[in-house]
């Protein structure tokens, strides 16, 4: 077997059989990177993604986490590539690690995703607010756009893809192995360029679970539009710190689980109160 190694993939000679008859072809193959977090010199946590935006995933969790609130908590930072580490220097850690010891959680996101709260624990979330409506046609075009720019899935087919966007068009486009890594990239991307995630648009290729809902309400999104289905619990938080879920965003249909107000569209409702 052959296996040539490029950014995020690798291209492999796979027996390909098609009706019965087979044929050597060249296939495209998602990698999987194990990331070592180290904040403050001690080992944090092993993430395993796609390697390629290490350093904007290993921020991008820390502000999911809680641990990242402003930019000039991040003291110093490091990457090293061939031992698969990030250390980091986080201003104020050890009240934190204090408040998050015992809280460890394994989620449902791909590549064995791990959270350090508990998922019923949102009383430390502000509600999500912001004036922002978008139009439904302009999610369409949006989540039409994100599948443009899923670079790597059209490769491989084997990742995920997240985009931060606003009515106008797409800023950040993530991809990765994990639908909460690329959350988590393009939180981290935000973070380090000074862009503001508040009334912005998070759309995801992916299922939305708990976990990923969490992540973008601590970042003040207040809106999510996934191709796929929602959890009934990523539901119950939504309603919980006010984000606006919607999913099977496919064509020019989606449906809207939570705050249908921030969607602009013409409802049956409406006509009926208008005949």
């Amino acid at each position: 077997m052959t296996i040539t190694r490029q950014d995020g993939f690798s291209c492999l000679s796979v027996e390909r059989i098609t009706n019965g008859r087979a044929e050597k072809v060249e296939d495209a193959v998602a990698e999987e990177y194990p990331l070592t977090l180290i904040v403050n010199g001690q080992e944090w946590v092993t993430l395993l993604c796609t390697p390629d935006s290490l350093l904007e995933l290993a921020v991008g969790f820390l502000v999911s986490e809680g641990l990242l609130r402003r930019r000039e908590d991040l003291r110093d930072h490091f990457l090293d590539r061939e031992r698969g580490t990030v250390e980091l220097e986080v201003a104020d850690l050890p009240s934190v690690y204090a408040r998050l010891r015992g809280k460890r959680t394994l989620t449902s996101g791909c590549a064995a995703g791990t959270l350090f709260y508990r998922v019923t624990d949102v009383l430390d979330i502000p509600r999500v607010n912001g004036s922002l409506q978008v139009p439904a046609a302009d999610l369409s075009q949006l989540m039409a756009e994100l599948a443009r720019q899923a670079r790597l899935f059209q490769q491989t087919g084997g990742v995920h893809a997240v985009a931060l966007a606003l009515p106008e068009g797409v800023l950040q486009v993530k991809e990765d192995i994990g639908r909460h890594n690329a959350v988590d990239k393009v939180i981290g991307a935000c973070f380090l360029k000074g862009l503001p995630t508040e009334d912005k648009i998070l759309l995801a290729s992916g299922r939305i679970s708990s976990e990923m809902l969490l992540k973008a309400a601590r970042a003040g999104i207040p809106l999510i539009v996934s191709r796929a289905a929602p959890t009934a619990l990523a539901v119950r938080l939504a309603r919980e710190v006010g984000v606006t879920l919607v999913g099977f965003a496919r064509g020019s249909r989606l449906n809207v689980y939570t705050y249908p107000e921030r969607i602009l569209a013409q409802r049956e409702d409406a006509q009926e109160e208008d005949g």
